[in-house]
């Protein structure tokens, strides 16, 4: 698993940043801590989600309990379900994508007139590149269903790449109380690798990713497919 991260500067502190200086192995361990902590304190919203998401797909007909679909099953009746919350999740991305603008600059002054037009040109070809209505309709169900969405913006050289983040790939500070995580100590992704990959990647990390590896564990919702998803 890779975890990826961003601190933010002037929070609280949690027991992972009370250490001693920094350097590559303990980088290592303070990422490790950071998502340990993420993941113990947050399993409750993680499994909201999961069923959230079952809700919405609905492909085991995980709306109905299973006292329910036994009761139904008993009187030989058929499981049928209506899926509403679908249809009104899609009436909400349709909604969404009505109302959205291009991106336009404005200029502070008159003699900027020029400038803002530039600028307004290369906000509409980075967004024509990256296919970001796509990203941001996908990005909009996550926010809509399991009620959170994010994504990395990449400099690669000159070029620029959006990815989005599942939701069952991000963790974030669980002491963050704002909406847009802007008072979280720390946020993250983790993503599988296999460990020849990873060795290959980081090749400087290979004798913690192996160690790592062998000593570790994770819950169910952050494995590689996490159990239950459909």
């Amino acid at each position: 698993m890779e975890v990826a991260y961003q601190e933010q500067p002037n929070v609280v502190q949690g027991p992972w940043q009370q250490q001693g200086p920094e350097s590559e192995a303990f980088s290592l361990t303070k990422k490790k801590q950071m998502f340990q902590e993420a993941e113990d304190a947050l399993e409750t919203p993680r499994l909201l989600a999961f069923r959230d998401e079952d809700f919405y797909h609905n492909f085991d007909d995980d709306q109905w309990s299973k006292e329910e679909k036994a009761l139904l099953d008993e009187r030989g009746q058929p499981l049928y379900t209506h899926n509403r919350c679908k249809k009104k999740i899609k009436t909400l991305k349709g909604m969404e994508q009505r109302g959205r603008t291009a991106p336009k600059t404005f200029p502070r002054k008159p003699n900027m007139e020029g400038m803002s037009e530039v600028a307004t040109d290369v906000l509409n070809a980075l967004d024509d590149k990256t296919h970001f209505d796509a990203l941001a309709s996908r990005a909009f169900v996550d926010l809509t269903v399991p009620g959170i969405e994010a994504a990395e913006i990449v400099a690669n050289g000159k070029e620029i790449e959006i990815d989005d983040v599942r939701y069952d790939e991000f963790f974030y500070d669980p002491r963050s109380k704002k909406d847009d995580f802007s008072d979280s100590a720390y946020l993250g992704y983790a993503k599988w690798f296999d460990l020849e990959v990873a060795k290959k990647k980081y090749p400087e990390q290979a004798d913690a990713l192996t160690e790592t590896v062998s000593s570790s564990q994770v819950a169910t919702e952050y494995e590689d497919k996490p159990t239950g998803l459909w």
